[in-house]
């Protein structure tokens, strides 16, 4: 209970030292689009994902994913092309962006990527 009474006032609100919220919210969406049969024998698979962090900076370590804080928002586009269900050559670029880059709320904030793959199935 000491605890309890260090962390939060009288009015249930959390002091300013502590950097969490009573509440947060976030939000995560991922679409996929296949299409089949694009050129002949390759089939296409599109992902795009969206992910944000809609309110507060939740004390649950990984309650949201990698997702921080306020602001914290990411975006992705991906693309695969699959032959004949045996080779599979894909590119998905990450986007990270909302407020300026912050060690506690948004500390992903400056390392967008792109990454390229194969993969082979025997």
């Amino acid at each position: 209970m000491e605890d309890y009474e260090r962390q939060y006032s009288t009015e249930g609100e959390i002091d300013s030292g502590i950097t969490f919220t009573r509440d947060s919210a976030g939000a995560q969406a991922l679409f996929i689009i296949d299409k089949r049969n694009v050129f002949s024998g390759w089939d296409l698979k599109t992902t795009v994902g969206l992910a944000g962090i809609i309110t507060g900076h939740s004390a649950f370590a990984g309650g949201f994913g990698s997702l921080m804080g306020e602001d914290d928002y990411r975006a992705s586009l991906g693309v695969e092309f699959i032959r004949l269900n045996k080779l599979t050559l894909g590119a998905i670029y990450s986007a990270y962006f909302g407020g300026t880059p912050d060690f506690n709320d948004r500390p992903y904030q400056d390392r967008d990527n792109l990454a390229i793959t194969a993969k082979y199935a025997f």
